[in-house]
Formats: structure tokens, sequence, C-alpha cells
């Protein structure tokens, strides 16, 4: 089985990726970005991590799709159907077996190519918010998954299934190896802050306002995301280090992108994350039972990230803050709240642990098998 696969959301197709690969008859091209965003020039990490897997990379850039004012729309009109005909040249020249779709505007015109085509499409909703390309995608798909029962009924009955989200296995390895930068581990609790594979402007700057008091009380560990054209998150974030009294810079290591291992040994060593609330980061705090701080992403679709954090909210075991009611001081305030309420969140936190489910990358396999099959028969 031959399966093309693209989608705004990375990291649950590395996910599928690695269990598909496993197998060892299928053969996984992904179709994918240089950029997250073209226009602020922030490389993405996708080609990396899927030329890590051995598996082919082809880059593909069909624009973001907009179409919130009658000028976008004007633009969206003429912008989709170059996509979706470089699409159809990818389609024709590959001629995969099947389509996976992991949603986001980039997998639209390939969708739309792939039904131009006959090929069978299986799609991905990673959230509890339907987003505007994949309401768009079902409506061809062979058959919809999604992450999270509740959203059973956001599609059509007949050819949608809970399969939950996919975790990358590797990040659940029970024995990472530590990494070399961590030569202070044990001395302070490791508070791990992350806005997701692309980084968050906002939660660096927090950071880098609030970092002599972080480090009074926490050995922070900080993946910021990849540069911008006008920010240098990493490099401004390592000359403020550079000011804090040397007792307190040890305990502060920033990286502009976390390897699987390392991620892997931070979610079982980290005492709390500072996150956005990106689906697949909130599964993995869920996975690993660690109690968590979430700023949601204020400008997101239908309020999806502060609905994905809310999950680990109702379990008793995080806590949201939204970003407008944010600077320095509330910060630090909310922290404060934060560790007074710690032994409560973890203990949640570690029982909401127990019922999480690790085989949605299983389950997605089989279903896009049994499509394939289905086809093939």
């Amino acid at each position: 089985m031959k399966i093309l696969i693209s989608g705004g959301h990375l990291t649950p197709a590395l996910a599928f990726i690695d269990y598909a690969t496993k197998q060892g008859k299928d053969e996984c091209i992904f179709v994918g970005r240089h950029y997250t965003q073209a226009d602020r020039g922030q490389k993405s990490h996708e080609e990396d991590e899927v030329r890590s897997r051995n598996v082919r990379f082809i880059p593909f850039d069909s624009g973001k799709f907009s179409a919130s004012s009658p000028l976008q729309l004007f633009t969206l009109s003429f912008r989709l159907p170059i996509a979706v005909l470089k699409s159809l040249e990818i389609f024709g020249r590959e001629k995969p077996d099947i389509f996976l779709s992991f949603g986001g505007y980039l997998a639209l015109p390939l969708a739309f190519a792939a039904f131009l085509r006959g090929t069978p499409i299986v799609t991905h909703e990673q959230t509890h918010v339907v987003g505007i390309a994949n309401k768009l995608i079902a409506k061809i798909a062979t058959a919809v998954a999604v992450g999270y029962k509740d959203t059973l009924l956001l599609f059509p009955a007949k050819k949608t299934v809970w399969v939950g989200n996919p975790l990358r296995r590797n990040i659940l390895n029970p024995h990472p190896q530590t990494p070399k930068w961590t030569i202070n581990y044990g001395a302070k609790p490791i508070l791990y802050i992350t806005g997701g594979s692309q980084g968050s402007q906002f939660i660096n700057m927090l950071v880098l306002q609030t970092l002599p008091q972080l480090t009074q009380e926490w050995y922070v560990v900080h993946q910021c995301g990849s540069p911008t054209k006008t920010m240098k998150y990493k490099e401004e974030l390592e000359k403020r280090k550079k000011t804090l009294p040397a007792s307190q810079q040890k305990y502060y290591f920033v990286s502009e992108w976390f390897t699987e291992e390392e991620q892997a040994w931070l979610y079982r060593n980290a005492s709390a994350i500072l996150s956005r609330a990106g689906a697949n980061t909130v599964q993995e705090i869920l996975a690993f039972g660690k109690p968590a701080i979430f700023i949601p992403l204020p400008h997101a679709h239908d309020d999806e990230q502060l609905r994905n954090a809310q999950v680990v909210v109702d379990a008793g075991a995080g806590m949201v803050i939204a970003q407008k009611n944010i600077n320095a001081s509330t910060f630090l305030l909310v922290l404060a709240q934060f560790k007074r309420r710690y032994q409560t969140l973890r203990k949640n936190a570690r029982q909401h642990q127990k019922e999480y489910d690790i085989h949605a990358d299983q389950r997605l396999y089989d279903l896009v098998k049994q499509v394939w099959q289905t086809r093939t028969r």
C-alpha cells in the first residue's frame, strides 16, 4: 500500500508513519512545507523529521487559504485551482493507493486532487473543533477519523470512526537517554515551557521578562521555536540568560527544537509544563500525567485551543489563563497559585493518565488499510 500523507498537524502524521513503516509492507510519502509561516520566514521541521525516518518528502507550497474577507475570497478563487493543479501533478507522478489527510490548508488541494483521480481519502480530525479544511475534505473523504468521541456527531455518521489521536511511540520510551545539557538536573524541579512546534512569541517574551524570578524556583527548560524574519528567539533569550547572576544561569536551558528522545526525557522528568494548547501537545501532557498551565492561542478557530485545554482543567489536572489577562506580574501570581495547588493537580493528572489509551496509531492504520482493501476488492 502506497500512502500519500499531508496536513497541518505534524506529530500525529509522524506517529502514523512510524507505525505504518514498522509493518514492513507499506510505502509512505509525505507532502509538506519548507516554512510554517512563509511571510515570517519561519522554517518548518517537517522535512527534517520526515527524512530522518527514511521517508520521502515532497515540498509543496500552496499558500495559506483564507476567506475571511471579500478580498481574500477573491484571491482564494485563483490560488486554490493552481494548488489543485500542482497536486494533480504529484498524484499523477506518485500514483498513491490512498491519501491520508491531517487537515489544514495544505491538505485541501491535495484532497481535491485525490478526489478527481478517484484515490480514496481518509482524513483525521485531532481537535474538538472542526477546521474549515476538514469540513470540506470530509465531504469528499471515504472515511473520517476523529480524535475525540464528542466530535463523532460533527461528521456524517456512516463514514466517521473514533480512533483517538496518534502519539509518537518514541516519546513514550520508558527509558530515554538523559540529554547532555541536563547538568543541573535534580537541583530544582523542572518547568518545561513550550509553544508547540512553531514556538510562541508571546510565551517567549513572557519568559524573557520573568526569567530572574523563574530560575529562582525552577530549572527552566524552554523550547522557543525557529527564528523568524523579525525575531531570533533563542539568541534573545540567551542574551537575557547572561544578565542573570551566575548562580541562576545554570537553571535555564533554551533550544529551538527538542528531539523525540529529549522530549521523552522531558515529559518523564518535568514537574510541570507551561504550554500553548495545541491538540497534540495536550494529548502528550495527558498521556504523561503532568500538571500544566495552558495559555491558549487567542485567535485559534472557534477557540479551538481553549477547548483542548479544558479537557485537562475538567480533569482537575491543570490551569488555563487567557492571554489577554497576562503580563509579567500576573503570570508570576498564577505560577504561585499553581505551586500552592500542585499536589492536587499532580494527583489528578496521574489519575487521568491511567485512563489514557495509546493505540490510536494502530486504529488509524487499520482504518486506512480497511479503506484501501475495500477499494481493491
